[in-house]
Parts: C-alpha cells; sequence; structure tokens
C-alpha cells in the first residue's frame, strides 16, 4: 500500500471517528432535552414533578384534615384531647421555625445580638413556617421545579409532618376511638347520607393519619440514605415500621385509656431514654463525621422515635450503615423493655380490680358492665355530673353491622339540638358506645385478658425480634 493511501485511509478513520463522536453527543443532547419538563429548571423531570406534586398535595390533605378533626373535639368536649391535637399539629411549624432560625444565624457574626439580625423577611419565615407549615412546604416545591432540581430538602422539611403530626394524630384517635366510640348517621354539608357516619369518619382519619405516617417515615429511611422516589423500597420497608409503630401505639393509647393524665409518667421515661439514645449515637458515630446542631437533634429525636425508630438529623445529613442499625437495635430494644415493663403493672392493675367496672370499662371496646349495677360517669366518658345525669337513662340495644351493642344519646353539650322546627337533623343525633351487659359469670377484666393481653405482648415480640434486622445504606 503507497503512503498516499495510507493517509487516505486515516483521513477516513479520523472522519468515521468524529462522526460517531458527533451521533453521541447528539443523543446524549436528545435524552437530556426529553427528560427535562417544559416551564420548568433544567434537570427537573417527570419524576421530580411528580414526587413534588405527590407530597405538597399530601401535605395539604392531612394538615387540613387533622384541623377538622381538631374542630370535632372541641365540637364532642374533648376540650383536653383537642388542645393536645392543636399543639401536634404545631410541632412541625415549631421544629421547621427552630431549624430555620438556626439556618438562617449560621452564617451571621456570631458576636451579633439577635435583635441586630433580625429582617422583617426573617420574620416573615417564622410566621409562614410555624403557622402556615403546609406553605413552607409549597413554597420549598416550587423552588425545586424552578430553581434547583433536588427535592431532598423539601421531603426532610415535609416528613415532621408525617413523623411529628400523624403518628401523634393516630394515638389520639385511637384513644379517643377506645373510651368514647361514636356512633350514628352523618350528612356532611347536608348533601350525602351516611348511616354510622360517625363511625365511619373516625374509622377512615385513623386510617389518613396511619397512611401519611407510614409513607413518611419510609420515605425519611430513605431521604437518610442520600435518596428519594424510591417507592419499591418504601413497601419493603413498611412492615419493619408497621410492627414497631402499631405495637408502641396501642400500647401507650391502653395507658392513657385507663390512667388517663397519670399515663403522662409512663410517656416521661420513654422521651428522656430516646433524647439520651440519639445523642449517644451521633456523638459516638465516626470520629471524623461532624453532627451539625446536635441539641436540636436529640431534643427532637426524644419526641420523634417514641412512636417509631427514627433518627433525627438536621438537613442535609446523611446516616451510613453501621449509624441506622446501631440506633435502630437499641431504639427498639430500650422502648420496648420499658413499654412492656409498664403494660405488665397496667395487666396486674386491671387484674388486681378485675370487677371494677369504673376502671374497666373506661375502655368501652374491652370491658362488660354488671347487670344491675348502676353506671358511673366513666363507664360513660362524662365527667360533668348534671350532662350524665341527662343521659343516664338513655341506655339502650341497638344491631350495628350484624351485632348488638349498648349504646348512650349524646349529652347536650355534645349535641346541640337544632333550633329551626322544620330541621330533621334531631333524627341524627350522635350515639355513643358504652360497655355491654356481662354474660353470667362475665367479670369486666376478661375481654382486656383475651384481647388486649396477647395482642400487645405478641406484637411486642415481633417488634423485638425487628431489632435484629440488619439495613444497608450506600
Amino acid at each position: 500500500m503507497s503512503s498516499a493511501e495510507k493517509q487516505n485511509e486515516f483521513q477516513l478513520t479520523q472522519l468515521s471517528t468524529r462522526s460517531n463522536a458527533s451521533k453521541k453527543v447528539k443523543k446524549g443532547q436528545k435524552s437530556i432535552h426529553a427528560q427535562r419538563v417544559c416551564c420548568f429548571a433544567q434537570g427537573v423531570t417527570h419524576k421530580t414533578v411528580f414526587k413534588v406534586f405527590l407530597d405538597v398535595s399530601l401535605t395539604f390533605i392531612d394538615y387540613g384534615f387533622d384541623i377538622f378533626l381538631t374542630y370535632t373535639f372541641f365540637k364532642a368536649q374533648h376540650s383536653k384531647w383537642g388542645t393536645a391535637s392543636i399543639v401536634v399539629i404545631l410541632l412541625p411549624g415549631i421544629t421547621c421555625t427552630v431549624a430555620q432560625c438556626i439556618q438562617d444565624n449560621t452564617n451571621r457574626e456570631a458576636n451579633r445580638s439577635w435583635t441586630r439580625n433580625f429582617t422583617w423577611r426573617g420574620f416573615g419565615k417564622v410566621v409562614v413556617t410555624l403557622f402556615c407549615y403546609p406553605l413552607w412546604v409549597l413554597i420549598l416545591g416550587y423552588q425545586t421545579l424552578a430553581r434547583i432540581p433536588d427535592p431532598r430538602m423539601m421531603v426532610h422539611v415535609k416528613v415532621w409532618e408525617g413523623l411529628l403530626e400523624s403518628s401523634w394524630q393516630f394515638l389520639i384517635q385511637v384513644v379517643l376511638f377506645q373510651f368514647r366510640t361514636p356512633i350514628g348517621h352523618k350528612i356532611p354539608f347536608g348533601l350525602v347520607y351516611i348511616p354510622n357516619g360517625e363511625f365511619w369518619f373516625r374509622v377512615a382519619g385513623i386510617v389518613l393519619s396511619f397512611c401519611a405516617f407510614l409513607y413518611t417515615v419510609t420515605e425519611y429511611h430513605i431521604l437518610l440514605d442520600g435518596k428519594v422516589s424510591q417507592h419499591k423500597r418504601q413497601l419493603k420497608l413498611a412492615p419493619f415500621f408497621t410492627v414497631n409503630f402499631l405495637f408502641r401505639s396501642l400500647t401507650l393509647s391502653l395507658f392513657w385509656v385507663y390512667w388517663k393524665v397519670p399515663a403522662l409518667i409512663a410517656c416521661v421515661p420513654l422521651w428522656l431514654s430516646n433524647m439520651w439514645l440519639t445523642r449517644k449515637t451521633l456523638l459516638s458515630d465516626l470520629p471524623d463525621r461532624a453532627n451539625q446542631h446536635l441539641t436540636f437533634c436529640w431534643v427532637v429525636g426524644g419526641m420523634v422515635s417514641q412512636l417509631t425508630p427514627a433518627l433525627a438529623l438536621f438537613y442535609g445529613q446523611t446516616a451510613n450503615k453501621k449509624t441506622i442499625n446501631y440506633f435502630y437495635r437499641r431504639n427498639i430494644r430500650i422502648n420496648n423493655f420499658l413499654l412492656l415493663s409498664i403494660f405488665s403493672l397496667l395487666v396486674l392493675h386491671l387484674n388486681l380490680n378485675p370487677d371494677d367496672g369504673s376502671l374497666l370499662n373506661r375502655n368501652v371496646l374491652l370491658g362488660c358492665h354488671k347487670t344491675g349495677d348502676p353506671y358511673s360517669m366513666d363507664e360513660f366518658g362524662i365527667y360533668d355530673i348534671e350532662h350524665f345525669q341527662q343521659v343516664n337513662s338513655t341506655t339502650h340495644q341497638l344491631e350495628i353491622f350484624g351485632t348488638n351493642w349498648t349504646v348512650r344519646e349524646a349529652t347536650s353539650s355534645e349535641y346541640q339540638t337544632p333550633t329551626d322546627k322544620n330541621s330533621t337533623e334531631y333524627l341524627y343525633r350522635p350515639l355513643y358506645f358504652i360497655a355491654h351487659d356481662c354474660q353470667p359469670g362475665q367479670s369486666p377484666v376478661e375481654m382486656f385478658n383475651y384481647v388486649a393481653v396477647p395482642v400487645i405482648y405478641g406484637l411486642g415480640i415481633i417488634s423485638t425480634l425487628t431489632s435484629f434486622c440488619t439495613f444497608h445504606m450506600d
């Protein structure tokens, strides 16, 4: 082959290589343009848009429902639980406000007082994050689509709603469902007649809070791995968090139903132990790892990790395999030991008073009323003597779901009779479950021993076994 032919062959090879490279560049550009969504920032994909829309929508729905639920608590004279519900609704906002203040002051002069650092823009952020928490999630969602196509900041802010609001709202609703279960027809907004609508409304609220919590806690676990939008992985994590959450929330609900306010004594060691464990976990992490805002993390962790294994971290931080497994295992074992120990005291307390209807029939689903004995205010869930006398003689049997249940009518404080003479609303006067009559030879404590004891101990054993699971983090 002559030198001219070799030169021509070399030039043809170069042209072919450049052509292939050009095709690859164009193909890559086409794929980038194909992923980009119109009207949004570069890098925003359809997956990102769906993630933002889903999380913002769920936040508004759950937040709005919780506000309406709180209104029904006060309407039914659950003033203490209504107040607790307001506090729970504000918890995510309070957490985000504190975190926002910490974040805003991080880059400011340390020797300046907070009054000199005050700005109206910062004050506006405080108002939005504290009282309008869903709007803050919406703002972060907009920034994700319009500026920075990374939803992790929005997700981290949003998860406080599930970990601090939905979880505790679930517990509040389960407590009220056990000691004053409403039953009666309902006509929402005067449009649709729903038989036994009061009952189904409570069930729907419990289910909604549970689903919101489960979606959030699995999402948060994945976020600590530095990732988002892994729905298949969330489904795999769901059984682990479900077992632990149900065990803790159901056990705590029984404390509140039977012991009422003194149940706070049982919650204090849980809160303190979880704060201590969160702090210990972060301090014993890898020596070269800097854990930002440690105090914020262990204070929030004391509230978050009472009902579920969840390691509270500040924005932008992730956890490795060693840290997550260390915390989850000890969180489950410590909390389960405390809860099972306190529950054993409750079992002992109730079985030492097997015929005390005022104590045992506080749980209308697990107690029974001895025929011939007078009803007590605890059995009705009423603590005003005048209101109790109004409905003391209104108990009767009602067939619901194919079973006979004992019910009482609502008091004047629980239900206001319509003043309109043409109104038919009085036909749908609310009713409330009370403990059914005992069978011959049956003791009020029997249902508790047959149902609650095996369920709680069974869930406790399964929950403890989950502490041997190993999680892999990238």
